[in-house]
C-alpha cells in the first residue's frame, strides 16, 4: 500500500521545467557543466547567435572585466543549445602577453614580450624598449602569461618588431607629463 501510494503521488506531482536563463547580445555567460566541448568554467562572449569563448582569464582580464566575474552570467548548457561557438577571444588591443615557449612561430625566443596592435602580435626589441615605454625597471612586470597553446590556438599575424620608444602602440594608455591619459 506504501508503494502504491507512492506510485500514484509521484504522479500527481507536477513536474516543472527547468528556468532558461535570459541571454541578451553582449552578455558574458559560464555554463554551470562542461559544455560545447569547454570545461564548466569557460566564458562565453554573446554575439547574436555566436559564442566567442575566453580560452585563459588572462584573456579575459586584459578586455577589463572583473576577476571576480561579477559581470558574468551562469546558464546551463542547455540555454546555449541555440549558439555556435565562433572562435576564441583574442587579447585586447595594447595588451602585452608572453609564453614560456621555446621558440613562437619558430622566430622569437622564449618568453619574448608582445604586444597586440591592430589586431597583430609585436614584439618587443628588448627589455630596455619595454621599460623605456612603460616606466617600470621589470620588462615583464605588466604582461599577461598564457600557456603555451594559446600561441598555438590563437593565431595572430606578426607586426613589426617595436624598437622606438618615442612612439607607443595604439591601444595603450600611457599618463602624459601633465597629468592627463592618452
Amino acid at each position: 500500500s506504501f508503494i502504491a501510494l507512492s506510485f500514484v503521488l509521484a504522479l500527481v506531482v507536477p513536474v516543472f521545467p527547468v528556468k532558461t536563463a535570459t541571454i541578451a547580445d553582449g552578455d558574458l555567460v559560464v555554463a554551470t557543466t562542461a559544455c560545447k566541448g569547454f570545461s564548466k568554467d569557460a566564458v562565453y562572449y554573446v554575439s547574436g547567435s555566436e559564442l566567442t569563448v575566453f580560452p585563459y582569464l588572462s584573456v579575459y582580464l586584459s578586455h577589463g572585466y572583473p576577476a571576480d566575474f561579477a559581470v558574468v552570467k551562469k546558464v546551463s548548457c542547455s540555454d546555449l543549445d541555440n549558439y555556435t561557438v565562433k572562435g576564441y577571444a583574442k587579447f585586447k588591443e595594447g595588451s602585452a602577453f608572453r609564453s614560456d615557449k621555446q621558440t613562437i612561430y619558430g622566430n622569437f625566443e622564449a618568453r619574448s614580450v608582445f604586444l597586440i596592435e591592430d589586431g597583430k602580435m609585436r614584439p618587443v626589441k628588448s627589455c630596455s624598449v619595454y621599460n623605456s615605454l612603460f616606466g617600470v625597471t621589470d620588462c615583464k612586470a605588466l604582461t599577461y602569461w598564457v600557456p603555451d597553446a594559446f600561441i598555438d590556438t590563437v593565431k595572430y599575424d606578426i607586426g613589426a618588431t617595436i624598437e622606438d620608444i618615442t612612439t607607443y602602440p595604439k591601444g595603450v594608455f600611457v599618463q602624459l607629463p601633465d597629468g592627463s591619459y592618452g
